[in-house]
């Protein structure tokens, strides 16, 4: 799955071939915060890590506005 990134409406995909995947968010933010590479998720989930120093954004003006996430359920309940 690429990485997906956006600029002054240029849209940039880039597949990431690592040697590390991890599905767990909570083992991506610690193999970040051990310098092991870069993480790509929306701000909200790292922003207390962000405060405090922990982590640091990287590519900003690459990356475009999250709008929120959506919630989806059949009409039929």
């Amino acid at each position: 799955m690429p990485w997906e990134f956006a600029r002054d409406c240029k849209e940039l995909r880039v597949r990431i071939e690592g040697q590390l995947i991890i599905n767990a968010l909570r083992h991506r933010i610690a193999e970040a915060k051990a310098d092991m590479g870069l993480i790509y998720l929306p701000e909200d989930t790292v922003a207390l890590e962000i405060a405090k120093g922990r982590l640091i954004l990287v590519l900003e003006e690459w990356c475009d506005v999250f709008p929120g996430y959506y919630l989806y359920y059949p009409s039929r309940r």
